[in-house]
């Protein structure tokens, strides 16, 4: 009776891993990489049963990378702040997590319109544009110095 009983739980524990494999092939990885001249916070947030679920902020320091577990697929907000002052919203957007590991650069965007030529007279300064572009992922186990 007691190795029928441990083979009961063997077979139990066993159905168990296999259901819970499948949400552990679509957990995967959202970082991202400042490469601007300063400091922002990055924060991913996922809607789920209507709920809103925020990530881990990240202080993010020029050159320096932060990386997110996520284990629902779907659309995910993106707000990144100005470090310095972390009321002003830099960007907010949304990409689609799709379970695999995605990275992405945060970089300053070029304004068009700021490049006419003619415009002479002196203005204030904008404030900075931010974007995020897809890019391939750092080798895992380096580390960028911090500046």
């Amino acid at each position: 009776m007691y190795s029928g009983q441990r083979m009961a739980i063997l077979g139990l524990l066993a159905a168990l891993a296999v259901a819970a494999g499948p949400a552990a092939v679509f957990a995967g990885s959202l970082g991202f990489r400042n490469d601007t001249d300063g400091p922002v916070i990055v924060q991913g947030m996922s809607i789920i049963r209507g709920q809103i679920h925020a990530g881990k902020r990240h202080v993010l320091q020029p050159g320096d990378v932060g990386w997110d577990q996520v284990i629902a697929l779907g659309n995910k907000l993106i707000v990144i702040s100005d470090g310095k002052q972390p009321t002003r919203t830099l960007y907010q957007g949304t990409i689609q997590f799709l379970g695999n590991t995605q990275f992405y650069s945060i970089k300053k965007v070029e304004d068009p319109a700021a490049k006419k030529k003619g415009d002479r007279a002196p203005k204030a300064p904008k404030p900075t544009k931010i974007g995020i572009e897809a890019t391939t992922p750092p080798p895992m186990g380096t580390t960028q110095p911090r500046r």
